[in-house]
């Protein structure tokens, strides 16, 4: 559903130009679900400028670590995943891993999906070994899910 997905996050842009603006957090957000949107819709050059957007606005507004920054940051590299670019993506990961350790809690489905993109990334990369290692760390960030959770079947179910 991504076009009803796209037309709130449209919405939510519309209604803050007529408020004064969407410069601010809320307006990068709404553009990262843009992104998000359009990247899952396989409109890779859509989400790539929309995301860059979305990033200049909250490195502007949030400090380093803050989790919206932390979740702009994996799309990031789910989009440099998407574009065949897995060794920066896997770099990327890796310290957005960092940052949620700092802010989240384990477990925690963020930081299974985290796991989950540096499994793709390591097995794009030919290392199975560190993909299937992060898949084990993903299914425990997702200990408290439910078994037929995405995230969980992501990984491989228990």
């Amino acid at each position: 559903r991504f076009e009803e997905g796209r037309a709130a996050y449209l919405t939510a842009l519309d209604m803050g130009e007529r408020l004064g603006g969407t410069r601010g957090v809320y307006g990068g957000l709404a553009r990262k679900g843009l992104a998000e949107a359009d990247l899952l819709d396989g409109r890779l050059d859509a989400a790539e400028g929309l995301l860059a957007e979305a990033e200049a606005i909250l490195v502007e507004a949030l400090r380093p670590g803050h989790r919206y920054r932390l979740e702009t940051e994996r799309l990031r590299a789910r989009l440099l995943l998407a574009q065949g670019h897995a060794a920066p993506a896997l770099e990327m990961l890796t310290a957005v891993l960092e940052g949620e350790a700092e802010v989240r809690p384990s477990p925690h489905p963020r930081r299974a999906e985290t796991h989950l993109l540096l499994a793709e990334a390591h097995a794009a990369l030919g290392d199975v070994s560190a993909a299937r290692a992060a898949r084990e760390a993903a299914l425990r960030e997702a200990a408290e899910l439910p078994i037929d959770h995405p995230l969980v079947r992501r990984a491989g179910g228990r």
